[in-house]
């Protein structure tokens, strides 16, 4: 009886794992790259983050220091709509930028989240 018991419980316990979906355990990104600028308007430095996670906010690691320009003239070339803020850590004013959209030189970010 005991034997029995141990074994549905076993039995159970991997059917259990098993019907959990493999997309719900990995994290889920934005597909494509998304550019920014950042430095000079005149001679910009470009940088590119390439399938970014979604629904956790970045620091554009080359503006987290405040001593430096916010980047600007964002491309969104994923496949998820991008929330640019002015601040770090998702703070500040923010605007959405659709996918495959882009701002100009005077649209302003430190940190993004995609959906």
């Amino acid at each position: 009886m005991r034997l029995r018991n141990s074994v549905v419980a076993t039995l159970g316990a991997i059917g259990l794992v098993l019907s959990i979906p493999g997309s719900a355990s990995a994290a889920a990104s934005a597909h494509g790259s998304f550019i920014y600028r950042y430095g000079s308007v005149d001679a910009p430095h470009i940088s590119t983050l390439i399938d970014p996670d979604s629904r956790v906010c970045i620091n554009l690691p080359e503006v987290t220091d405040l001593a430096y320009d916010p980047a600007f003239h964002p491309e969104n070339q994923t496949d998820s709509t991008a929330t640019a803020w002015t601040g770090l850590n998702c703070t500040g004013d923010y605007n959405s930028i659709n996918p495959y959209k882009s701002r100009n030189n005077s649209f302003k970010l430190r940190s993004v989240i995609f959906s």
